[in-house]
């Protein structure tokens, strides 16, 4: 997998040829690709998507500055950097050149060493430039560059996108340290699975890239997620440990129940002849993280076969929300309100409606005062849903009248709002869990 190329027009001189050619044919790093004329440059240009271009313009008759315009016009996403090398040339020439489009301009008189080095700081400040700041990671724009040549040369590739869910909170919870601990535990962990020619990325704290090939993504997925969270749980203090989950607090009254830090990943291959453009494969790549996102623990799912793990993905469909609201007000209240916004809604009274209901169809969130008749029985509810598959991921909002956040969140609620709350906030909520 090349990871830059360089695009020579015209023949260099004898002297730089042989450096030229060792400099420029770095396996896995750099290659380089030789056209004759602009025109045949022009032609391939578009396909090829060089990050430099080499012109050595004293075995050329073309016209250079047409050239270094049309490279701008033409590709203003992939634009190469064009450096222009003669044995000589006068100032006037140097001038047209760079307001033509030229980056740099060599004389071919330099030490053949030298010329070569300064087209490697070239390509090294191209890497800089589109890579992340602080890890040095190439980034998202190395990365379109590299998947849109591949699909334009026909050659297998396989992108996994990787998201690190819940670290926002955990950094609120525990601080800047131990998360920049889990940071550097991900990315020892990519380090020692992603080997050459493969390439890893980063996006931006929580998104990363896999550049791989269709035979291997799938094992490398699968080896990170078991091995990530095999590690992660020793970042959290023995009480978190214990109870499998943190404790997030929104503010006075509101307090969230969150998983610990997991990886959710999305598998997009060249195997899908549809893709034309790597706007096409990221935007699937996304669609298939989300997915994988909706599981609980680190989890991938491939477009390959719609895979998550090794299970089929479910088809997409309306949301349902279970509402358990003993207030007939209060519940058709929120039952017409959420149909509104475009959710399925079914309302019980009490916890045998609610798991006949949950037994015959499954639901995406249950609403539940667990105050049921006078009686705690919602909590048995919460606790028989937490311990039932397939329902054990579904979300609970717990709109509690008892004002006991920790008894609502070691229930198995992922959220406790205490009553009296708006009607607003627990929408924005819903949303938040079923829209995420």
């Amino acid at each position: 997998m090349t990871f830059q190329l360089v695009q020579l027009i015209g023949t260099p001189p004898e002297t730089l040829v042989e450096v030229l050619r060792q400099e420029l044919n770095q396996e896995s790093l750099v290659q380089s690709i030789e056209t004759g004329t602009i025109q045949e440059a022009l032609t391939v240009l578009p396909t090829v998507l060089p990050d430099l271009v080499v012109i050595f313009i004293d075995s050329i008759e073309e016209n250079v500055s047409q050239f270094c315009q049309e490279v701008r016009s033409q590709l203003t996403e992939h634009r190469p950097i064009i450096v222009i090398s003669s044995a000589q040339g006068n100032k006037d020439q140097r001038i047209e050149y760079f307001l033509s489009g030229a980056d740099d301009y060599l004389t071919t008189d330099i030490e053949p060493e030298e010329f070569a080095v300064r087209l490697l700081v070239h390509l090294r400040r191209n890497v800089e430039l589109l890579s992340n700041s602080q890890t040095r990671l190439p980034g998202l724009p190395l990365f379109a560059r590299l998947i849109q040549r591949k699909i334009n040369l026909d050659l297998p590739w396989a992108l996994i996108l990787i998201e690190l869910n819940n670290f926002n909170v955990y950094t609120e919870v525990y601080g800047r340290i131990p998360s920049e601990q889990i940071l550097k535990t991900l990315a020892a962990l990519l380090k020692s699975l992603i080997m050459p020619p493969d390439i890893v990325g980063q996006i931006d704290t929580e998104n990363f890239l896999v550049l791989s090939t269709p035979d291997k993504a799938e094992r490398i997925a699968e080896l990170m997620c078991k091995q990530f969270d095999e590690l992660v749980s020793n970042f959290y203090s023995e009480k978190d440990q214990k109870r499998g989950y943190i404790i997030s607090v929104v503010n006075e009254q509101i307090s969230q129940r969150v998983p610990f830090v997991c990886l959710s990943m999305g598998i997009v291959t060249s195997e899908n002849k549809l893709f034309k453009s790597h706007m096409s494969v990221f935007n699937s790549a996304l669609d298939m993280k989300n997915v994988a996102k909706g599981k609980y623990g680190s989890n991938w799912v491939s477009e390959r076969l719609k895979l998550t793990g090794h299970v089929v993905a479910e088809p997409e469909r309306l949301k349902k929300i279970l509402i358990v609201e003993e207030d007939a007000a209060l519940a058709f209240l929120l039952k017409s309100t959420l149909e509104m916004q475009g959710y399925v809604i079914e309302t019980c009274i009490n916890n045998v409606e609610a798991k006949v209901s949950l037994e015959k169809d499954q639901a995406d969130l249950l609403l539940i005062d667990p105050a049921i008749h006078g009686e705690l029985k919602g909590w048995d509810l919460c606790k028989w849903i937490r311990e039932t598959d397939p329902l054990k991921q579904m979300f609970i909002i717990s709109m509690s009248s008892i004002h006991d956040r920790e008894q609502a969140l070691n229930a198995g609620a992922d959220l406790y709002l205490p009553k009296p709350f708006e009607i607003s906030s627990l929408f924005t909520w819903v949303d938040r869990f079923l829209k995420h």
